[in-house]
């Protein structure tokens, strides 16, 4: 995703981008497609109105988006998606657990205002989802706590992953050590 896509601020001007972002994808048969139009459906969510949201425009968009999103090396490419969440949550105790949140947000982000999973043709798709929501539950007892702060603003209040850490008052050194044990480790 181009910096440059951020300057824009018209939501149907980016919707036309990640259509064309994802059938390059299918021509070209490049997988990383999928993880920039996953990004860039974050701003236009942000920039999505409620009136814009009852167009039929919109409507149609979302159709399209979810006939893009079957394509096969889209649907191969979402699902890499989904294991890269799954991934950072099983490092969640560790430096994983604040990417397995963007991971998370993002792909809820997809399902509420532009495909649903279960129109996604992924078997499994909506379990493999509760499975990581589990997954996130059990590892936010050991999991280094994100910080009011740090938690970007394009996150909605009902993203309870963000606040579920239970060590609340973990100390800032360890903190600290959690989230960069890899950098750390001969």
């Amino acid at each position: 995703m181009a910096l440059k896509d951020f300057e824009i601020h018209d939501p149907w001007i980016l919707l036309e981008r990640v259509k064309a972002i994802l059938k390059e994808g299918e021509e070209n048969k490049w997988e990383g497609n999928t993880r920039e139009a996953m990004n860039l459906l974050i701003w236009i969510s942000e920039l999505l109105t409620e009136e814009d949201k009852s167009k039929p425009k919109f409507a149609e968009y979302k159709k399209e988006l979810r006939d893009l999103f079957n394509l096969p090396v889209t649907k191969k490419s979402f699902h890499h998606y989904v294991i890269w969440c799954d991934t950072y949550v099983g490092r969640g105790r560790m430096e994983g657990y604040e990417r397995a949140c963007v991971y998370r947000s993002t792909l809820q982000i997809l399902n509420d205002h532009f495909v649903p999973w279960e129109e996604i043709n992924l078997p499994h798709l909506v379990e493999d989802m509760e499975l990581i929501d589990d997954d996130i539950r059990e590892v936010a007892e050991d999991a280094p706590p994100i910080r009011e702060h740090e938690i970007p603003d394009w996150v909605p209040d009902s993203h309870w992953w963000w606040r579920a850490p239970k060590k609340q008052d973990m100390s800032e050194a360890e903190r600290w050590y959690r989230r960069h044990y890899e950098e750390l480790e001969p």
